[in-house]
């Protein structure tokens, strides 16, 4: 059986505990290819030590996670409602 969805979440799950500025998380499965996951990380402001944490985290989850390809997109929401970037088919790793 491959890593799923669940198996990644679980993973990143207490990761994102340790990085407040994260204001919310999820993932999102191609639907023409299970092994490509798409992660997504919403920060209220730009915030270079969460950044850094991030592409960080992104880096380890590739090589954690080697059956599966990722697409990474970290979003600064600036005062934007973050509910406009959060598809209806994510998979949430963390709300606020």
């Amino acid at each position: 059986m491959g890593t799923t969805v669940a198996d990644v979440r679980g993973w990143l799950y207490g990761r994102l505990d340790g990085l407040p500025a994260v204001v919310a998380a999820y993932l999102t499965v191609r639907s023409d290819d299970d092994h490509f996951m798409h992660f997504c990380t919403l920060l209220e402001r730009r915030d270079s030590t969460a950044e850094s944490a991030i592409v960080k985290l992104e880096s380890e989850m590739e090589k954690s996670h080697p059956a599966l390809r990722f697409d990474f997109t970290t979003i600064h929401l600036l005062g934007r409602d973050r509910a406009q970037f959060i598809p209806p088919e994510a998979h949430f790793v963390k709300t606020a």
